[in-house]
C-alpha cells in the first residue's frame, strides 16, 4: 500500500535537482498493471490541466524537479508489488545561481495582467511558493490517499494548512485570482505518453 503525496522534487535550495525520470520496471509477479491497481503518477503543472500517467512496465516519464508538482496515487494490488526506479539530475553550476528563490515584490509588480502572473509561475520555481494554496484541496487528498496513520495524517493536514493560512495572510489577492484562473483548466502543454 501507500503513495506519495503531493510535492516538488526539488522543493528548493539547498535542493539542487532539476530534472526526475522514473522508469517503470513493472510488477513483482510478472503480471500486466490494470487501473484498480492504483499507483498513478498524478502531474499537476502550474494552472494546467492534470496528468495521469499509469505505471507501465517500461515506461520513462522526464520532468523539472523545480517545476511540476506530482504525487503518486495508492497502490491498491495486494498480490505484488510495482518496481520503479528514480533518478534525479542535478542542475549545473551557473544555471543554479539564474534561479530565483525569493517571491518579492519586484516579482508581483513587474505583471500587467492575470495571464503574465500565471505564465511566469508556470516558467519559475516560484510556484512552489505559492502552489500549497493553488492546489490545496489537492494537497488535503493526496495526503488522505497516502496510508497514514490519523495521528500522522492530522498533524500533516495540520503544517499544511498553516503553511496554507502563512501565504494567504501575506499575497490574498494574488493567490485567490490565481485559484480562480487554475479552476478555469488551460489545456496542458503538449504531451507525448508511450
Amino acid at each position: 500500500g501507500g503513495g506519495f503525496p503531493m510535492h516538488y522534487d526539488n522543493p528548493g535550495p539547498p535542493n539542487k535537482r532539476g530534472v526526475t525520470a522514473i522508469l517503470y520496471l513493472g510488477l513483482g509477479d510478472g503480471s500486466s498493471w490494470q487501473k484498480e491497481d492504483g499507483g498513478t503518477l498524478e502531474l499537476r503543472p502550474f494552472c494546467r490541466q492534470s496528468i495521469s500517467i499509469a505505471p507501465l512496465c517500461g515506461r520513462l516519464v522526464i520532468f523539472r524537479s523545480d517545476l511540476i508538482l506530482h504525487a503518486v496515487s495508492r497502490w491498491c494490488c495486494t498480490k505484488c508489488a510495482r518496481f520503479a526506479i528514480s533518478f534525479w539530475f542535478d542542475y549545473c553550476p551557473q544555471h543554479e545561481k539564474q534561479i530565483d528563490t525569493v517571491l518579492t515584490r519586484t516579482h508581483l509588480s513587474n505583471f500587467q495582467n492575470w495571464d503574465q502572473a500565471i505564465s511566469f509561475f508556470q516558467q519559475s520555481p516560484l510556484q512552489r511558493i505559492i502552489s500549497r494554496v493553488i492546489y490545496q484541496e489537492d494537497y488535503h487528498s493526496s495526503l488522505s490517499d497516502c496510508a497514514f496513520d490519523s495521528e500522522t495524517l492530522m498533524s500533516m493536514n495540520s503544517a499544511h494548512q498553516a503553511t496554507v493560512n502563512s501565504l494567504i495572510s501575506k499575497l490574498k489577492p494574488l493567490l485567490e485570482k490565481l485559484r480562480a484562473r487554475n479552476f478555469e483548466v488551460i489545456p496542458s502543454f503538449p504531451l507525448e505518453i508511450y
